[in-house]
């Protein structure tokens, strides 16, 4: 759940991550639905199959803003959001 005053960069991540997460949702369920070998439901290789290296520039993006989310945000902005969070969730 992405909240509202988190910096920019952190809400892009989770979005990344999310987009990612859905792709990966879709290749599943185009190996168990689908056939393999008709068609893909990979929608990076479909938006960027011609461009290996955009492909690969995506997959790559999305794996840096994954790791970015497990470490979570440092900013001010993103720690004073998650004091505030804290401190309404006791009361």
């Amino acid at each position: 759940m992405m909240k509202k005053c988190m910096c920019a960069p952190a809400k892009i991540s989770g979005l990344l991550v999310f987009v990612g997460g859905l792709n990966w949702g879709l290749v599943g369920a185009g190996m168990l639905f689908g056939s393999m070998h008709d068609m893909s439901w990979n929608l990076v290789h479909m938006l960027l199959g011609r461009w290996m290296w955009a492909e690969a520039v995506v997959y790559l993006i999305v794996g840096v803003a994954a790791i970015a989310m497990l470490f979570g945000c440092k900013c001010s902005k993103c720690a004073s959001c998650c004091v505030a969070e804290s401190g309404s969730a006791k009361m």
